[in-house]
């Protein structure tokens, strides 16, 4: 007999509504993509806090200025995900890069929605 266990991670992604990216992002300067985000600010739900937004694209007009974004399509994802998952006990480090990985996951949501929220199901052997 098995058990079934459930986690899930919600990425608030407020900030990463910036790392949706238009085709032509790579040859838009600093100051194009900030109104690019200006813009995108506006369209998001009203639940989103505008103000937030807005400061979250003021951030990396400055970052990118300072040279601490260099893509523009966000990070590195990879890094990123081993990143998020290292900072979490063993057991729960190996569960999270299998979630990252996308094994066994269903991912729901969207950043313009808010979140991705992420669902893996991990079958453990029962105790006996």
């Amino acid at each position: 007999m098995t058990s079934t266990k459930r986690i899930g991670i919600l990425t608030l992604a407020l900030g990463g509504a910036f790392s949706i990216a238009s085709a032509n992002a790579q040859t838009q300067t600093p100051e194009q993509r900030y109104q690019q985000e200006l813009r995108q600010c506006e369209q998001l739900s009203p639940t989103v806090d505008m103000q937030a937004c807005k400061r979250e694209a003021g951030a990396a007009l400055q970052a990118t200025r300072r040279g601490n974004l260099q893509n523009h399509n966000g990070m590195n994802y990879d890094q990123n995900k081993t990143e998020r998952c290292a900072a979490l006990p063993a057991g729960q480090r190996d569960e999270c890069m299998m979630q990252m990985s996308g094994q066994n996951t269903r991912t729901m949501g969207s950043v313009e929605e808010g979140g991705i929220l992420r669902e893996t199901t991990i079958t453990v052997p029962a105790t006996q």
